[in-house]
C-alpha cells in the first residue's frame, strides 16, 4: 500500500496532474512510467454496483430522475444514464453503459420512450426534433471509445464513433 501511495505521489511531481494509478507486474501495452519492475496504468473506473438496478417492466420516462438513478438491462450487460440537457427541441443524453454493443438498441429504446406512448410508433409525434445520445463503456479508461448516436425526425438514426470522455 506504501509502494502504491508512493508512486501516486511521484507521478503527480513528475507529471503534474493527480492520477489515479494501479500498479500491475510487468505486461501490457502503453506503460505511464516503471518502478521496481510494475507498470503504472490510470486506475479503470469501475460500474457503480451500489446503484440499484430498475424495476423490471416498461419504463415510462428515461428522462425521469428514477430512471436515472438505477441500471437498465441490455443485451449485453447494463447501462444508465449520467444525465441529460434539454435544448429547446433538441436532447442530449449521456450514457455509461458496460459495452458499446448495446448502443444502437439503447438508443432505439430511449427515441421509442420520448413519443407518446398511446399511439403506434408510427403514428408517434415526438416532441424532439433531435435525439444525441454519447455512449461510452464504464469501465474504460478516462479517455477511450465514445458512441454518438444521432436521430432526426427526417434522417433516422446515425451514429459515429470517437475517442473522448463523457466523465467531468
Amino acid at each position: 500500500m506504501f509502494l502504491k501511495q508512493l508512486l501516486n505521489v511521484s507521478f503527480l511531481v513528475v507529471t503534474g496532474s493527480a492520477l489515479p494509478l494501479t500498479a500491475e507486474p510487468e505486461a501490457g501495452p502503453r506503460p505511464l512510467g516503471r518502478a521496481s519492475g510494475l507498470i503504472l496504468r490510470p486506475a479503470q473506473a469501475k460500474p457503480v454496483k451500489s446503484i440499484p438496478r430498475c424495476r423490471p417492466g416498461p419504463v415510462a420516462n428515461y428522462l425521469a430522475a428514477d430512471a436515472e438513478r438505477c441500471w437498465h438491462e441490455a443485451p449485453h450487460g447494463l447501462w444508465r444514464t449520467l444525465r441529460h440537457e434539454l435544448h429547446y427541441d433538441v436532447v442530449v443524453i449521456e450514457i455509461e453503459a458496460e459495452s458499446l454493443r448495446d448502443a444502437d438498441e439503447i438508443a432505439r429504446r430511449i427515441v421509442a420512450n420520448l413519443g407518446d406512448s398511446g399511439l403506434p410508433f408510427n403514428a408517434r409525434r415526438l416532441r424532439f426534433r433531435e435525439v444525441m445520445l454519447y455512449v461510452q463503456e464504464a469501465s474504460a479508461p478516462e479517455t477511450s471509445p465514445v458512441r454518438r448516436i444521432r436521430w432526426t425526425r427526417t434522417g433516422g438514426y446515425e451514429s459515429l464513433t470517437f475517442d473522448g470522455s463523457l466523465r467531468r
